[in-house]
């Protein structure tokens, strides 16, 4: 729903701005993977949460962070994150719940800023069917792209990643990304 709102909220910005849209890419890091399949498991939610070699295994789902780039759209910076998403369970499942076991963070010169998820998406800057994955439901075994957004303080700060355990909110792990600009 909140996807929805925020898709007709930009719908409508883009119209009464004359359909003028600004996307600007200004840094990349390039390390894109094959979707790899795997064979549901009934016993899936029952793995220990892992975090290593920007690989988060949440049991019933699994993500590959792949690349990220800092995109500027309508004068706000954000950060992309590109990950593949692997459903190991039996039952399909939405790969966009993972936000609530991610606290993604920057840490600027005056303040260390909590980040949230947003959805940028559009055809021209070519978001949309990564975002539209995150936010569909995925079929046991299968594995898509997706991509998930954060509006960035600035483009300089680093952005650190905590990916935390559900059941005690603790990080199991942590990913650091420096900001190319």
């Amino acid at each position: 729903m909140n996807k929805v709102l925020k898709i007709i909220s930009t719908f409508l910005l883009g119209l009464s701005l004359g359909g003028v849209t600004s996307t600007t890419f200004i840094s990349t890091t390039v390390n894109a993977t094959a979707l790899k399949t795997v064979h549901p498991d009934p016993n899936a939610s029952e793995r220990e949460w892992t975090y290593k070699d920007n690989v988060f295994d949440a049991g019933n789902e699994t993500y590959r962070f792949t690349k990220h780039k800092v995109m500027k759209v309508e004068g706000k910076n954000y950060l992309i994150l590109y990950v593949d998403v692997t459903n190991n369970s039996t039952k399909s499942l939405n790969p966009s719940l993972v936000t609530m076991v991610l606290r993604v963070t920057q840490d600027t010169p005056d303040q260390v800023k909590t980040l949230e998820d947003d959805t940028i998406a559009t055809d021209a800057n070519g978001l949309e069917p990564l975002e539209d994955n995150l936010y569909d439901k995925l079929k046991p075994g299968k594995a898509v792209h997706a991509c998930i957004e954060y509006e960035l303080a600035d483009t300089k700060s680093p952005v650190t990643i905590n990916f935390l355990d559900s059941t005690t909110a603790n990080t199991i792990g942590q990913k650091t990304i420096q900001l190319k600009h």
